[in-house]
């Protein structure tokens, strides 16, 4: 097996359909955060791999967080300030991390682990779903949100 190709059973975080936020952009710049977060946890990564595939994940999502907040200016969402806050908090914990490389330290900690399932996965889940009503071509089924909260995957 190559060391770039984790099998569905070697991932920490296989993408669920239920996340979708009904926009095709927003969910596969999901996915290929989630893939990154994926490859962070190969077993088989250096510690010099995960400190360049961190950054990438970084820079992925800082990416992402910007496209998503000018979508939903754009779309007049309501609790705009609000998400764009959390995002900030969001980034204000990623620079904590850049400033720190790993080097020769082990970079599986906790803290790297609850930023990217616990804060990342529970935004997209629970946050996230409370702004594709606002967003153009939203299924229909996607406008309740109280059948949207759901529990966050555990990370292996």
């Amino acid at each position: 097996m190559s060391k770039n190709k984790q099998q569905p059973s070697e991932l920490y975080i296989v993408w669920q359909d239920e996340w979708s936020v009904g926009h095709h952009e927003l969910d596969e710049q999901h996915k290929t955060i989630i893939s990154l977060i994926n490859l962070y946890f190969n077993p088989d990564y250096s510690n010099t791999q995960k400190n360049i595939t961190f950054s990438k994940v970084i820079e992925v999502m800082k990416n992402h967080l910007d496209y998503e907040e000018n979508l939903l200016v754009e779309n007049a969402y309501p609790d705009i300030e609000e998400h764009k806050r959390m995002h900030q908090m969001f980034c204000n914990k990623i620079n904590q991390f850049s400033k720190n490389p790993f080097h020769d330290k082990h970079p599986n900690s906790d803290d790297i682990i609850n930023l990217f399932k616990t804060w990342w996965l529970e935004h997209i889940i629970n946050e996230d779903s409370k702004y594709v009503s606002f967003l153009p071509g939203s299924p229909p089924y996607f406008t309740n949100l109280n059948v949207r909260k759901m529990a966050v995957p555990s990370i292996h």
